[in-house]
């Protein structure tokens, strides 16, 4: 009996991840248009509210370096680039 209540109620978990997952794809594909538009407010704004919940998520420092070198601030590119290889070698 006590399997099958952590079984159930692991389930949620592994839904939320599923879905934090497909949220953060999506916001990556968002970022990476902006991007793409030179649209660098919009993405800078994107990827710090992605940040602001998942601040370990390498992808988004990346993309933050992309965003920031596209603007020739070499010194913020550099900065998020280094946080992305911290958390992802």
């Amino acid at each position: 009996a006590w399997e099958a209540r952590a079984g159930r109620s692991s389930r949620p978990q592994r839904i939320e991840d599923q879905m934090a997952a497909r949220l953060l794809t999506e916001v990556v594909r968002d970022v990476e248009e902006a991007i793409d538009d030179d649209n660098y407010a919009a993405a800078v704004d994107m990827v710090h509210r992605v940040l602001g919940q998942f601040p370990e998520f390498a992808t988004a420092h990346r993309l933050l370096g992309d965003a920031y070198l596209d603007q020739h601030d070499l010194i913020a590119a550099e900065r998020a680039y280094s946080d992305a290889l911290q958390r992802d070698p």
